[in-house]
């Protein structure tokens, strides 16, 4: 479903009236038609997000259904602060890389990817050659198991080492337990400091609010 965000607190206020059992706000993004998407930018974001604590303070509805998945968890626990701890972290595996998450992504011919970006394979090394699988020809059981993309990705988070040196994903508490964040577009930023740039934001602002 999509929602003009002028009118996206009312429809919340509305799905909690007729008893709707989860309200999940998997993205806000501006759309012009069906291909030209793109995300807004953090004033934006954070414009909706303070209109929502008023919200969650100001009703007697249950809040408790009201899920905002497109927020990693430093953007939680703004919201949470915001509300005093009346909107609670609950985005447990949203913001894990998908080879963490054990999903697999797959084209119109049974080919295999591992990232929704479907080029990530020079992520992990530019000059190696990676197999794409295709379950035309084997199981997915067998390509799991078998697979050297995924073995190098994973080798790559369990050292736990590549977000070291960069903000805020070296001091984060969630790094590695509920967010492992998108390689590739760690890979992409890999001569700035900042990496991830809004939940660097959201971090000063939680800070402000101690």
């Amino acid at each position: 479903m999509r929602a003009n965000k002028n009118n996206l607190i009312e429809l919340i206020e509305y799905l909690l009236d007729i008893n709707i059992d989860k309200i999940q706000i998997l993205g806000y993004e501006s759309t012009k038609g069906v291909v030209d998407k793109f995300k807004v930018n953090f004033s934006e974001e954070i414009e909706f997000i303070n209109s929502l604590a008023k919200f969650i303070v100001t009703t007697k509805k249950d809040i408790s259904k009201i899920n905002i998945s497109f927020l990693k968890n430093c953007g939680e626990e703004y919201l949470k602060k915001l509300t005093n701890g009346i909107y609670e972290i609950k985005n447990g595996g949203y913001h894990k890389c998908p080879i963490e998450r054990d999903t697999i992504f797959l084209d119109n011919r049974g080919k295999v990817f591992y990232c929704d970006s479907y080029n990530v394979f020079k992520v992990v090394d530019e000059n190696k050659i990676y197999e794409i699988d295709s379950l035309i020809d084997r199981k997915l059981s067998e390509i799991s198991k078998r697979n050297e993309f995924i073995g190098d990705i994973k080798n790559i988070i369990d050292h736990k080492k590549i977000f070291d040196n960069w903000e805020p994903c070296s001091k984060c508490k969630y790094l590695y337990n509920s967010c492992i964040p998108c390689l590739k577009t760690a890979f992409k930023n890999l001569q700035n400091d900042v990496i991830f740039e809004k939940c660097y934001e959201y971090n000063k602002l939680t800070d402000k609010l101690y």
